[in-house]
């Protein structure tokens, strides 16, 4: 399976015709992305402060060409806006509002004297900082996306407390009508409708005008207010049968699910395996054999683990200055993140299973990757890890808390590291 990345599109989707060609512009104001020939582009800043943030995503055709390829500005005006750019290898350049890049120094040491843009320039640096270590976290923080792992008694509980929702039906919104209400009503229309020359009269006629129509008004008003109210207390009642037998079938679902998970049904612990396969997403490829036990309730796992060169090479350094660059990992460090990564995905995936019924109590779990022999340069499948978690060692754990490798070895196990994070070939336990 293969992790697909998700940017969700906010309001605001444009195409941009130029000499140069199409390109595709998705997002708000602060915050867009640009895809054109020339590769993706995140575009973020504050509004308002004509500060702006032109960073290229992955890499594009011309990749070797930066900011500084870009067109310079020749005129000595100073821009209305300015944006400011910062280069994968952490290089900034300046911008003006046509995102040609400022080369007079006497402007770049007045915009650079804002604190503006020093504020900015800070921020982005740090969001700078985060993406690069992001690319690394995704691969050795899998073990925190595990799940917490539920006791017996939780189930039962849940299980117990289980009851059917009831639909609670709405009163009408319309107020009944009053009869004084009415007149009111009627005495404000009378002063309306009924003129006359002879003021002396004037009072009476409205007096009779009102007592003329009073009665019919209001039965006409509460026959029509009654009328409405049956209609929306019987609406009510449909919506209560329907509502009640949906929630029913609901509670009946539920209470079977329950039920099989502490029973150890194995149709149900294998098609809730099958199904949490089929469903989960991560930034490795993986591939998963099982085998679940019925009478120890046991399950066995035969994982195919990523490759090492899946890791990120680069890290995030910043200076003294506060500039943030990518520097080169060490191979020890690259080795390491590999063990963090790969110890990770047995323990997420145990998390998940172990969730899946409370009666399954250990899990096996053995893992394989395919690399090159160093005596015939084949490549091989070589066996690096095999660990026996029991149930125990996994409820109510905070797994964002823990220390990933004293964990692991918490748990009867089966591997060897070197000194420089070299992990030798094993034999898995049967």
């Amino acid at each position: 399976m293969r992790y697909r990345k998700r940017i969700k599109i906010a309001k605001g989707i444009g195409i941009n015709v130029s000499k140069t060609g199409l390109s595709l512009t998705a997002g708000v104001r602060g915050a867009s992305m640009n895809f054109g020939k020339k590769g993706a582009y995140l575009n973020t800043g504050i509004p308002g402060t004509g500060l702006y943030n032109r960073q290229r995503i992955g890499s594009s055709p011309s990749s070797s060409k930066s900011y500084a390829s870009a067109p310079r500005r020749t005129s000595s005006v100073m821009p209305s806006s300015i944006g400011i750019g910062i280069e994968s290898n952490g290089n900034v350049v300046i911008m003006d509002e046509n995102n040609m890049v400022i080369t007079d120094q006497f402007m770049l040491s007045k915009i650079k004297s804002t604190e503006a843009y020093k504020n900015q320039l800070a921020l982005m640096m740090n969001q700078h900082k985060e993406l690069i270590e992001k690319e690394t976290r995704e691969f050795v923080d899998i073990y925190k996306l595990s799940e917490y792992v539920q006791p017996l008694e939780q189930y039962q509980e849940r299980l117990n407390n289980l009851k059917p929702e009831k639909f609670k039906k709405t009163p009408l919104n319309d107020v009944e009508p009053q009869m004084h209400s009415i007149r009111s009503d009627l005495e404000a229309e009378a002063k309306e409708k009924v003129k006359t020359l002879l003021f002396w009269k004037a009072k009476k006629l409205r007096e009779n005008y009102v007592e003329e129509k009073v009665v019919s008004r209001y039965d006409a008003a509460h026959s029509k207010w009654k009328e409405k109210k049956e209609k929306h207390e019987k609406a009510q009642s449909e919506e209560e049968e329907k509502m009640n037998e949906q929630y029913r079938q609901e509670y009946e679902l539920i209470k079977e699910i329950i039920t099989k998970a502490i029973d150890g049904n194995k149709d149900y612990i294998q098609n809730g395996i099958e199904s949490w396969l089929a469903s989960v997403e991560l930034p490795v490829e993986f591939d998963v054999q099982y085998e679940f036990v019925e009478d120890t309730c046991n399950l066995m796992l035969d994982m195919e683990l990523p490759v090492i060169e899946d890791i990120p090479s680069e890290k995030a350094f910043q200076s003294a200055k506060g500039d943030v660059k990518r520097k080169a990992k060490t191979q020890k460090e690259i080795k390491f993140d590999y063990i963090c990564c790969v110890l990770g995905l047995s323990v997420f995936f145990s998390s998940y299973f172990f969730n899946i019924s409370p009666v399954m109590s250990d899990i096996l779990v053995s893992g394989y990757t395919k690399r090159r022999n160093n005596n015939t340069g084949d490549i091989q499948e070589d066996y690096i890890y095999s660990v026996k978690f029991k149930r125990s060692g996994f409820e109510v754990v905070d797994f964002n808390r823990i220390n990933l490798i004293d964990f692991w070895h918490g748990f009867e196990n089966r591997i060897l590291t070197t000194q420089n994070n070299d992990m030798k070939t094993i034999i898995p336990f049967e």
